[in-house]
């Protein structure tokens, strides 16, 4: 009978049907980062699993930026669509509609936050091509 091995990383709760296998710790992805020859194959031997810690935070990055988009869209199309139905005297037209969602404070606030998910995402997409120079790096040295 084989024994179980332990699972390497913190197990996240089934409660979120989105969330990632693992939870990652950035922090420790970046730091991981840097080796140096000495190291070297400890460095290539954790490569693999640093990759994928990567690849999941990138994944958390984009679906976050996913919900912010649609939740942008949401707060858009739910004034547009009360402006619409409202009896203000007014030709509704969409650069009406444009002017006027664009200034009111729950569309810039989700704004904001599908802009700061952006931003986050495109930092993760660098981190995962840090570990892939970091693996290139791994096989030039051998």
């Amino acid at each position: 009978m084989k024994p179980k091995l332990k699972p390497s990383v913190e197990a996240v709760p089934p409660s979120n049907p989105y969330a990632l296998p693992i939870k990652v710790d950035v922090k420790q992805l970046i730091a991981a980062l840097d080796f140096d020859e000495e190291h070297l194959m400890e460095a290539m031997l954790e490569q693999p699993k640093l990759f994928l810690h990567a690849g999941y935070y990138r994944v958390e990055k984009l679906r976050a930026k996913m919900r912010a988009e649609a939740e942008l869209n949401r707060v858009q199309t739910g004034l547009a669509l009360a402006l619409r139905q409202s009896d203000l005297g007014v030709r509704i037209t969409e650069r009406y509609l444009e002017e006027q969602t664009a200034n009111d404070p729950a569309v810039v606030a989700a704004q904001k936050s599908y802009d700061d998910a952006r931003a986050m995402e495109e930092w993760a997409r660098v981190l995962v091509e840090g570990y892939n120079m970091r693996g290139s790096m791994c096989k030039a040295l051998v």
